[in-house]
Protein backbone atom coordinates (compact mmCIF):
# COMPACT_ATOMS: atom_id res chain seq x y z
CA UNK A 1 0.00 0.00 0.00
CA UNK A 2 1.53 3.54 -1.37
CA UNK A 3 0.90 6.18 1.07
CA UNK A 4 -1.77 7.78 -1.38
CA UNK A 5 -3.66 4.65 -0.83
CA UNK A 6 -3.94 4.89 2.65
CA UNK A 7 -4.78 8.47 2.19
CA UNK A 8 -7.79 8.07 0.29
CA UNK A 9 -8.83 4.66 3.21
CA UNK A 10 -8.28 7.90 6.11
CA UNK A 11 -10.23 10.20 3.93
CA UNK A 12 -13.30 7.49 3.42
CA UNK A 13 -13.93 7.60 7.12
CA UNK A 14 -12.70 11.01 7.41
CA UNK A 15 -13.57 13.13 4.82
CA UNK A 16 -12.38 16.76 5.72
CA UNK A 17 -8.54 14.96 6.84
CA UNK A 18 -5.34 16.59 5.61
CA UNK A 19 -2.96 14.76 4.71
CA UNK A 20 0.26 15.64 3.76
CA UNK A 21 3.32 13.79 3.12
CA UNK A 22 7.31 15.52 3.59
CA UNK A 23 9.66 14.45 0.56
CA UNK A 24 12.39 15.16 3.02
CA UNK A 25 11.39 12.15 5.47
CA UNK A 26 12.33 8.46 5.02
CA UNK A 27 10.15 6.79 3.76
CA UNK A 28 9.05 3.50 5.75
CA UNK A 29 10.12 0.23 3.95
CA UNK A 30 7.86 -1.45 5.65
CA UNK A 31 4.18 -0.17 4.14
CA UNK A 32 4.53 -1.71 1.07
CA UNK A 33 5.58 -5.24 2.11
CA UNK A 34 2.36 -6.08 3.94
CA UNK A 35 1.38 -9.45 3.37
CA UNK A 36 -0.22 -12.30 5.19
CA UNK A 37 0.52 -15.09 2.84
CA UNK A 38 2.96 -16.78 5.76
CA UNK A 39 0.56 -16.61 8.24
CA UNK A 40 -2.64 -17.57 6.24
CA UNK A 41 -0.63 -20.94 4.87
CA UNK A 42 0.67 -22.03 8.94
CA UNK A 43 -2.13 -20.65 10.86
CA UNK A 44 -5.19 -20.30 8.90
CA UNK A 45 -5.09 -16.87 10.01
CA UNK A 46 -5.76 -13.57 7.52
CA UNK A 47 -5.42 -10.08 8.35
CA UNK A 48 -8.66 -7.96 8.20
CA UNK A 49 -8.50 -5.42 5.66
CA UNK A 50 -6.68 -2.30 6.08
CA UNK A 51 -9.95 -0.46 5.69
CA UNK A 52 -11.73 -1.79 8.27
CA UNK A 53 -8.32 -1.84 11.04
CA UNK A 54 -8.12 2.16 10.29
CA UNK A 55 -11.60 2.80 10.82
CA UNK A 56 -11.63 0.89 14.46
CA UNK A 57 -8.18 3.20 14.71
CA UNK A 58 -10.21 6.10 14.05
CA UNK A 59 -12.91 5.01 16.27
CA UNK A 60 -10.76 4.38 19.22
CA UNK A 61 -8.81 7.50 19.12
CA UNK A 62 -12.23 9.33 18.99
CA UNK A 63 -13.56 7.80 21.84
CA UNK A 64 -10.54 8.76 23.78
CA UNK A 65 -10.46 11.92 22.86
CA UNK A 66 -14.51 12.28 23.78
CA UNK A 67 -13.26 11.04 27.13
CA UNK A 68 -10.59 13.28 27.41
CA UNK A 69 -12.54 15.98 26.84
CA UNK A 70 -15.26 15.10 29.33
CA UNK A 71 -12.68 14.91 32.06
CA UNK A 72 -11.60 17.90 30.95
CA UNK A 73 -14.69 19.54 31.59
CA UNK A 74 -15.84 17.77 35.11
CA UNK A 75 -12.33 19.31 36.52
CA UNK A 76 -12.71 22.69 35.45
CA UNK A 77 -16.72 22.50 36.70
CA UNK A 78 -15.45 21.30 39.96
CA UNK A 79 -12.62 24.19 39.80
CA UNK A 80 -9.65 21.69 39.31
CA UNK A 81 -8.47 23.28 36.12
CA UNK A 82 -6.60 20.29 34.39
Amino acid sequence: MRGAELAALVREVMPQAQIAFSPDKPKSPFIHRMDDGLIRQELGYALRPMSAALADHIDEARRRQSRSTTRQAYRQAKGEGY
